[in-house]
């Protein structure tokens, strides 16, 4: 299910690959009309999450390299530069591991690079995520109270 860092993700993305078309001469103009849908989500995955219909966040049980880990207390805007940071030094290394005349240790290299990207990658979606459900815990208390109380069936 999305989240709002699962989005900005996804518009991370989109901005390397317009930013890819038109250095190409390509046809990106397309793109900015997922960018308007995706931007649209956004809205609409906060609104549901203040109105208690969704969870901000979601457990995730992804596996990755220990020792790599992005620390706790990054801010929510330190987390979307970290997201797009990873996504494009991503791109980078999938081009690399890609590249025929890079050497067999060089692709191998940089296809090792990315499980660690794509860790911090996560994380720092999940960096995201958690600072809007701590700010909304703050602004809005009352939204996390009603929802303990579902779960414990006194609503």
């Amino acid at each position: 299910m999305e989240t709002f860092g699962s989005i900005i993700d996804k518009l991370c993305i989109l901005e390397r690959r317009i930013k890819e078309l038109k250095s190409k001469d390509e046809p990106y103009y397309f793109l900015y009309e997922q960018q308007g849908w995706l931007i649209k989500s956004l809205g609409e995955v906060l609104e549901q999450s203040y109105k208690n219909e969704r969870p901000f966040v979601f457990k995730k049980n992804k596996i990755y390299d220990k020792g790599t880990e992005l620390e706790e207390d990054i801010s929510f805007l330190e987390a979307i530069s970290k997201l797009s940071e990873c996504n494009n030094k991503l791109w980078e290394l999938e081009d690399v591991r890609r590249d025929k005349s890079v050497s067999d240790e060089g692709r191998l290299e940089a296809a090792d690079q990315v499980s660690m990207y794509n860790k911090l990658r996560n994380d720092s979606m999940d960096r995201i995520d958690q600072n809007i459900e701590r700010a909304a815990r703050v602004s809005h208390p009352n939204i996390f109270i009603e929802s303990r109380e579902k779960e414990n069936g006194n609503i």
